[in-house]
C-alpha cells in the first residue's frame, strides 16, 4: 500500500496544486466582483439618501416660512 501511494503521489501532488491555485484565483475573482458591486450599491444608496436629505430640507423650509411652493 505505501508503494501505491508513493507511485500515485508524485502525479497527484501538481494536479492538486493547480487545482488549489485555481480554486483561489476564482476565489479571489468572486471576492473582487462582490466587493465592487457592494461599492456601487452603497454609492447608489448615498445618493439616494442625499437627494431624500433634499427634499426633506425643502419641506422644513416650507414648513419654517422660508420659501413658497
Amino acid at each position: 500500500m505505501n508503494q501505491t501511494k508513493q507511485t500515485y503521489e508524485p502525479v497527484l501532488v501538481p494536479q492538486i496544486q493547480k487545482a488549489a491555485s485555481t480554486l483561489v484565483d476564482v476565489t479571489k475573482l468572486w471576492a473582487s466582483h462582490g466587493l465592487n458591486v457592494g461599492k456601487q450599491v452603497l454609492e447608489t444608496s448615498a445618493k439616494s439618501l442625499s437627494m431624500t436629505a433634499e427634499v426633506v430640507d425643502g419641506f422644513k423650509q416650507r414648513v419654517d416660512g422660508k420659501t413658497k411652493r
